[in-house]
């Protein structure tokens, strides 16, 4: 069966760059020329409606790199994207570049309808900047139909949380104690029992 017949009958793909235990651990990303090749591919299917990316751990900045230039031309309607963790594999983060790209990649796909993101925290800001600021240009239907607002959103409150959470803990840390509290004038004595039953004298002086 020729090689072109089947590729004409591809409507689903699934890239898989999660950490198997079961298999070998993979050393090194998927090449330069490979990760090109492959987006190529993909990007030429005909009927290619819906694409799957799980895992981050084995993806590569030239793939996406080189998906985002491609995308104008694919009919991809679905993208399914995973970024979970996967066993106790560290998360890793895509870089700057990447996320601009993947953001880039997704707002170019001119007959994208949906789109879901698990593990969207382990998202750079990067990616939601990148997409929030490419969205009002799109004219695929997920854009037109402002569907990316629920997803930029969940993001900005997830920030603002971080925020607040980051602000209590300094505020914590930095919360005077009675001896740094100002007075006007004079001098205190204060007594305390330790517990030895002697007593201690701490005098507190003012300026």
């Amino acid at each position: 069966m020729p090689t072109n017949f089947l590729s004409q009958q591809i409507q689903t793909v699934k890239l898989d760059f999660m950490w198997d235990r079961y298999l070998p651990v993979m050393t090194k990303l998927v090449s330069h020329s490979a990760s090109k090749q492959l987006a190529k591919f993909l990007c030429s299917l005909p009927c290619l409606t819906t694409i799957t990316m799980e895992g981050n751990l084995y993806l590569s900045d030239d793939l996406i790199t080189e998906l985002s230039s491609l995308a104008a031309f694919s009919q991809i309607q679905t993208v399914n994207l995973d970024f979970r963790t996967n066993f106790d594999k560290a998360v890793k983060e895509l870089s700057h570049s990447a996320s601009n790209q993947l953001a880039n990649f997704i707002c170019s796909l001119p007959c994208l309808t949906t789109l879901e993101i698990k593990g969207n925290e382990y998202l750079p800001d990067a990616f939601f900047t990148e997409l929030a600021s490419l969205a009002a240009s799109p004219q695929n239907p997920y854009f037109k139909e402002k569907k990316q607002i629920s997803l930029l959103q969940a993001w900005s409150a997830r920030k603002d949380l971080q925020q607040k959470q980051q602000l209590m803990m300094i505020s914590t840390h930095q919360k005077p104690s009675n001896l740094d509290m100002p007075s006007t004038s004079g001098t205190r004595s204060t007594q305390r029992r330790t517990g030895a039953g002697l007593y201690t004298r701490i005098l507190i002086f003012f300026i």
